[in-house]
């Protein structure tokens, strides 16, 4: 596996958009270049500690998280420092330092309070990654990116069932509408994404395949609550899990099909497409059932 630049030049510009290169000085973008190289040695519980010591007492933590997110949009979708990213942030979410306020972790069944800034700045990321200008390749890719480690997070259950972000990006990339937006909902296959957009779309649905099929395989299986049952009870089989089903499973795995034998679509586009097929296929003919 190839080193990481981990240029982020184009986070750090100026207001007349030159890049402001002070923050390769800083201890979080030191860290994190040092622990994401393929051939580094350091650790998970280092890397970790070493980035817990740079936040206060009572004192915000946007920079570790901010940096971890940056990172997770210029990682190459298929690098597998992804796998490194989403093993940090499932280490440092459990710190009380990532609570939104220190006085609010009381015991072991207040820990959940540590997700909610990870979660905050997840969505604000997510929503800007998918209003990508097809015209700019460095949105495109970090639109991929960030889906890749969105489905690595998932791929350790971080968020105890519910990935709200699987089923927008299939749903923008097979055109059929989640549940719950409602309104909100907006198709970004349409004719101004042009085919690039429609490429990049296809290569970040894939990503949830790829590096998180099982999951999305057994969601696909018991999609839904047990009858009666309810959310305050059943919290894993929550609204957001029932946005699945095997009928979408086959949606989502002929969409795959048809985008590697669309002849308009990038050579990388039709791979991976197939690629992720070939994978929901096997996984269907391997999992219980």
């Amino acid at each position: 596996m190839t080193s990481l630049d981990l240029d982020l030049d184009e986070y750090y510009a100026g207001a007349d958009d030159e890049p402001d290169p002070r923050y390769k000085d800083s201890k979080e973008y030191r860290i994190m270049k040092n622990f994401l190289q393929p051939d580094s040695t350091m650790c998970l519980e280092a890397a970790a500690e070493s980035l817990l010591e740079l936040i206060p007492e009572h004192c915000g933590h946007g920079g570790v998280v901010g940096i971890i997110t940056l990172c997770a949009n210029v990682v190459p979708w298929d690098h597998t420092s992804h796998l490194k990213l989403a093993y940090l942030s499932e280490r440092l979410r459990w710190s009380p330092k990532m609570s939104p306020s220190l006085g609010d972790i009381k015991s072991a069944n207040d820990s959940y309070l540590t997700n909610v800034s990870f979660s905050d700045a997840l969505w604000d990321d997510y929503d800007n990654a998918e209003c990508y200008n097809p015209d700019h390749q460095s949105d495109l890719d970090q639109w991929v990116n960030f889906n890749a480690f969105l489905a690595n997070l998932d791929a350790l259950n971080f968020w105890r069932g519910e990935s709200h972000y699987l089923y927008r990006t299939m749903a923008y990339t097979f055109k059929h509408p989640p549940e719950g937006l409602g309104g909100f909902y907006k198709d970004p296959n349409d004719v101004q994404i042009g085919l690039r957009g429609r490429d990049a779309n296809v290569v970040a649905a894939a990503q949830w395949i790829l590096w998180d099929g099982q999951n999305v395989r057994r969601l696909a299986l018991y999609p839904r609550p047990p009858q009666g049952a309810t959310l305050s009870k059943e919290l894993y089989f929550n609204v957001e899990s029932a946005a699945t089903s095997l009928e979408l499973w086959q949606i989502w795995k002929g969409g795959f099909k048809s985008a590697s034998e669309e002849e308009s679509a990038s050579k990388e586009s039709r791979d991976v497409a197939l690629r992720a097929y070939t994978l929901m296929e096997t996984l269907e003919k391997t999992m219980p059932s």
